[in-house]
């Protein structure tokens, strides 16, 4: 009898029938890079973007950051997909009116 616990980087095995340590089972090689071309995996491009993998996550769920792609159960990201994103923030913010502050102004009827 085998348990095995979710791991970041794999699975951890544990045999409840002997007392000996836990073994790190290394988890099969296209788990971790997609077979594709020109796509890494979110981890990887959380990694390039510089943030988490739960702020990557979370900004796909509500339609912010860089785009994803859906294969499988996995998300894979174009390996310029941050460029991309970053030139749609540039973009936005160009476009953006600057904030006012004080008091509105009058308008004359």
């Amino acid at each position: 009898m085998c348990k095995y616990a979710h791991n970041i980087d794999g699975f951890i095995a544990h045999d409840y029938l002997s007392s000996g340590p836990l073994q790190f089972i290394e988890p099969h090689p296209t788990m971790l890079e997609p077979s594709i071309p020109g796509f890494i995996t979110e981890k990887a491009q959380a990694a390039k973007s510089g943030v988490s993998l739960a702020t990557l996550r979370r900004w796909r769920k509500r339609g912010y950051g860089p785009r994803a792609v859906r294969y499988g159960r996995r998300f894979l990201y174009r390996e310029d997909a941050d460029v991309e994103f970053l030139a749609r923030v540039a973009e936005a913010e160009a476009q953006q009116q600057p904030r006012r502050r004080g008091r509105p102004a009058l308008v004359a009827q």
